[in-house]
């Protein structure tokens, strides 16, 4: 496989895991409900989307090389901050709503399961993509981005799930954000 493509699969692969947040379009909320199902819906899509922003930003300047391996690890540093500085946000939402507890725990399990992955793998995955010389680290780079989407595709299901579940019980359409 051509070294741009495995660098092309492999940056964007948490684009792929986050792009199915979704705003939530209020339709016709219950009859006197005190919150706001789709504000409460997308109190967790925003901070996927800024996430996505970030993440989206840093994968095009590796698969670029529009920056440096030591620009890109200090971008990467950044975006941990940023998911840190989420995950107490969102710890600090009071769930609303039928669901809103599962998906409050759905979008906080994507989240550090996304941190996770930004500090046990993707340093290695930056490192490769920057020095990879042989056929073996072209290997290591695709078993790396292999792992990585194995490990994001159990919580983003569980995510999409939970959304989807609370959109139905509190009659909200989702919306692809862009």
């Amino acid at each position: 496989m051509n070294k741009k493509i495995l660098i092309g699969l492999g940056v964007g692969f948490i684009v792929v895991c986050i792009v199915c947040a979704a705003i939530a379009v209020f339709i016709a909320g219950k009859l006197g409900d005190s919150f706001d199902a789709a504000e409460y819906n997308n109190t967790f899509a925003n901070e996927q989307i800024a996430l996505l922003d970030e993440l989206k930003a840093l994968s095009s300047s590796v698969a670029n090389v529009t920056i440096t391996e030591d620009e890109a690890m200090i971008k990467l540093e950044e975006i941990k901050v940023q998911i840190d500085q989420a995950l107490d946000r969102m710890e600090d939402v009071k769930p609303q709503g039928d669901g809103g507890e599962e998906l409050k725990v759905a979008t906080i399990d994507l989240f550090e399961t996304v941190k996770t992955t930004l500090n046990e793998d993707y340093p290695r995955f930056i490192s490769l993509v920057y020095n990879s010389e042989t056929d073996e680290d072209e290997m290591e780079l695709m078993a790396l981005y292999d792992k990585i989407v194995l490990e994001m595709q159990d919580k983003n299901t569980k995510f999409v799930e939970a959304q989807k579940n609370y959109a139905e019980a509190n009659n909200v359409i989702l919306e692809e954000a862009n």
